[in-house]
């Protein structure tokens, strides 16, 4: 069953001096339950911008996002920070996406003040901690700050902020790209545990096809805001279709060189 559906978005930004960009074409994608949809591309494909449109951050001229069945066009501003409890985040820069002022446990919290205000000072520990727990941080870690940790912990910490009011849906912002190799493949696990788990639904963008190789489920081909080829991931891996996809995968780096 699809959680998300992409029906024919567009998207264009007018610059300054008055010229149209566009930065999504005619995007229309589907992202099942408990699957992984990796949004492959050079940058400046519009990869992100996708992205933040599922997020609802931005809104669309043309064309629909429907997420667990509601279009996200239709919700007012009150019923969409309601909404927001369906789906999170993970950032590209860990360090950069932490507030260095507070102490983890208050920033892995953060979302349970929005969308859960009425839980007592107890059960939200207790949240922190379970949470904590699952993204493999001592609880201990709630009272230390984001520059006390290293660049794998800090983004662990960014899964534990996204997942603490349970979403269904998480896009993760090319959540590895600034981390080593060895600490890459931890989180990469690490994610792909949680989804299994907890039978979560995530839109990757990233440019590391390695990463893709290992877990996606089904990978979409962008280029200058359109997408060129999208299917199971043994598929387009193994046979693409479009010119640009093949260029894009033979420069891939081996996973056993």
């Amino acid at each position: 069953m699809a959680l998300v559906e992409i029906d024919d978005v567009h998207l264009t930004f007018v610059r300054d001096d008055g010229v149209r960009v566009p930065a999504v074409r005619g995007v229309s994608l589907t992202i099942e339950e408990g699957r992984t949809l990796a949004v492959i591309g050079e940058s400046g494909s519009g990869k992100s911008t996708l992205g933040r449109l599922v997020l609802g951050l931005l809104k669309p001229d043309h064309g629909a996002i429907r997420i667990a069945g509601r279009d996200l066009s239709t919700l007012d501003r009150r019923e969409m920070q309601r909404f927001r409890a369906h789906f999170s985040v993970v950032f590209q820069e860990p360090y950069e996406s932490l507030n260095p002022r507070l102490r983890i446990g208050t920033i892995v919290a953060e979302p349970l003040a929005i969308h859960w205000p009425n839980l007592n000072r107890a059960a939200r520990r207790e949240r922190i901690d379970k949470v904590l727990r699952e993204v493999d941080l001592d609880p201990a870690f709630a009272e230390r700050y984001p520059h006390e940790l290293s660049g794998g912990q800090q983004q662990r910490v960014g899964i534990a902020r996204a997942l603490i009011v349970e979403p269904d849906l998480v896009v993760l912002d090319e959540p590895t790209s600034s981390l080593d190799l060895s600490v890459r493949a931890q989180i990469i696990l690490l994610l792909a545990r949680l989804q299994e788990s907890r039978g979560l639904s995530f839109l990757l963008i990233t440019h590391d096809v390695a990463s893709v190789e290992v877990w996606a489920h089904d990978i979409a081909v962008m280029r200058l805001g359109v997408i060129v080829e999208a299917g199971p991931a043994a598929e387009v891996l193994d046979f693409p279709k479009h010119d640009y996809s093949r260029k894009l995968l033979a420069a891939r780096l081996p996973l056993r060189p």
